[in-house]
């Protein structure tokens, strides 16, 4: 149980290293990140083949802010960050589904960009769904639906459409232009879809 608890404190801290070197790269250069291990005395109780004591993680984004337990600290755009980098590092997981909603909340380009490649890599084994509004995201996709909302008669309907191939172009030009898509962006928008196919 001690081998077990040293093995334990060394890559917790390890892993605290290489995620705060990730989120850097996610434009969190601030954030702090600890795996930290509570050592609790073993007794005929609390001890099993994976030992007694606790592992849990501690995030802050803010400079100055102590780190606090994730659960009561994080926003949902810094969840979907911490989980990125957490997945893309522990990558053991397969055939299971993530949904990353808010991940594009105050990035762009090249960080934007950077986070697309992640989600990529996570979704070689696994269904990956994202929500974003960022071009340089989407078309890291393999397909894309579009969310739409209706009123009708004091309702609110909502559906969900996946998109033609002319139609993930068109969508990727709106991200990228905005409502007046010219023939020129619809071209950028081909390449960066072909381009991040590879």
């Amino acid at each position: 149980n001690l081998e077990l608890r040293e093995k334990r404190k060394k890559k917790a801290a390890q892993l605290s290293k290489l995620v705060e070197k990730e989120l850097a790269k996610l434009e969190m250069s601030k954030a702090q990140f600890q795996a930290r291990v509570e050592e609790i005395e073993p007794n005929l109780e609390n001890i099993t083949e994976k030992g007694a004591d606790k592992v849990e993680f501690f995030f802050s984004s803010n400079p100055g802010q102590l780190p606090g337990r994730i659960k009561d600290i994080a926003s949902g755009g810094e969840l979907s960050r911490l989980m990125l980098v957490l997945k893309s590092i522990l990558s053991e997981d397969v055939e299971s589904t993530y949904i990353f909603d808010e991940i594009d909340t105050g990035i762009g380009g090249k960080t934007a960009e950077f986070v697309g490649e992640k989600l990529r890599r996570i979704a070689e084994c696994n269904q990956v769904i994202c929500i974003s509004h960022l071009p340089q995201i989407a078309s890291f996709a393999e397909s894309h639906f579009m969310v739409s909302k209706e009123f009708k008669k004091d309702q609110t309907f909502s559906y969900v459409n996946e998109l033609s191939e002319e139609e993930r172009v068109s969508e990727l030009g709106r991200l990228m232009a905005g409502s007046i898509v010219s023939g020129d962006v619809l071209k950028a928008a081909q390449n960066l879809l072909e381009k991040n196919r590879k």
